[in-house]
């Protein structure tokens, strides 16, 4: 991330979260040098309120995961309208499919292809703060017992120790009935 943010001299990048090292150390010394220097934070663990308040005033949401089972951080820029750029790790991809939305996607590990994709966010702003909306318009729509629902499809289907695909959510095939379970 910080590689493509030296490709992008007109932008700024804020990281809230944990600094844990040894990785903190390098992030800020790197975020440190001439190029970057000024462009770039980490202010570590916010409060709710500051959370908010980096999203009421953020242009877009880049989500540079190499993995996680889901990002909460793009759900989040789903419901505040936000455009995403990710990483084409499976399982935000998956988390895509799952919700319908539409992202600037990026090879993981390739500063350039990370800035272009900000580059096309900001090309298109419009149309990917829509695609967010109508994520979370989609996402609104579900429930904590369908949720759980799902979870104990999942569940039953790994102890009955099921062959083939995960069951999928019928909420996920009415966003993509092409795709069989």
């Amino acid at each position: 991330m910080l590689e493509a943010m030296a490709l992008l001299p007109e932008y700024r990048l804020v990281c809230p979260g944990p600094l844990v090292e040894p990785e903190a150390s390098r992030l800020l010394a790197r975020a440190a040098k001439p190029d970057l220097r000024g462009r770039v934070s980490f202010p570590g663990f916010v409060s709710l309120d500051d959370l908010n308040a980096l999203y009421a005033r953020a242009d877009a949401v880049v989500v540079p995961s190499l993995w996680e089972a889901a990002s909460g951080t793009m759900l989040e820029a789903f419901s505040w309208g936000l455009p995403v750029a990710c990483a084409d790790s499976e399982p935000l991809l998956a988390q895509l499919e799952f919700t319908g939305a539409q992202a600037a996607v990026f090879r993981a590990t390739d500063p350039s292809a990370l800035a272009d994709a900000v580059r096309r966010l900001s090309a298109d702003r419009a149309h990917y703060a829509a695609a967010s909306r109508r994520a979370d318009g989609r996402l609104a729509t579900r429930t904590w017992a369908a949720t759980g629902r799902d979870y104990l499809d999942v569940l039953r289907w790994a102890a009955d120790g099921q062959p083939g695909p995960v069951p999928r959510s019928a909420f996920a095939t009415a966003l993509d009935p092409e795709v069989v379970s």
